[in-house]
């Protein structure tokens, strides 16, 4: 039997976890979080079933994956990724990135919503003679930007 190869690991380059420049130079902004490396499953090195059957950048090799589905996906990447719901990112739920975008869209609608209920209510209380009541929603706007302020936040 042939020695075991081992090689510097493309996604952390050997540290054992992925900081931000790591996240950079792989182009996953807004999708991986810095954390332990889940392709060298934090050791720095790897092997060549995984050089030859996994691109260092893809998002399905993620760090709470147990040993055997790392080992199902490492041998057949394409299987496992269709057989199981892998929908997160290698160190971080994908709902970091997707809670984070959709509270922002969120917290845009609800201020957009109270700026036109607040529009309407006023353009209808100021068009007739004497005045008029309005609402302002205020409920909706303090609302809208917390939601805003979590979703830029993470």
């Amino acid at each position: 039997m042939p020695p075991v190869v081992y090689y510097d690991c493309p996604r952390c380059l050997t540290k054992g976890h992925v900081d931000q420049n790591d996240i950079i130079r792989l182009k996953r902004e807004g999708i991986w979080i810095p954390g332990p490396c889940a392709y060298c499953a934090g050791n720095g090195q790897v092997t060549s079933p995984i050089l030859n059957n996994v691109n260092p950048d893809d998002v399905n090799l993620v760090s709470g994956m147990t040993e055997e589905e790392r080992n199902a996906y490492i041998n057949n990447p394409i299987a496992s990724s269709e057989n199981t719901a892998i929908t997160q990112s290698i160190d971080a739920p994908a709902s970091t990135s997707s809670n984070g975008s959709s509270n922002l869209l969120i917290g845009l609608g609800m201020i957009v919503l109270g700026l036109i209920i607040t529009g309407v209510s006023y353009s209808s209380a100021s068009s007739g003679s004497g005045g008029g009541h309005y609402v302002i929603t205020t409920g909706l706007f303090v609302v809208g930007v917390i939601r805003i302020f979590k979703g830029l936040i993470g």
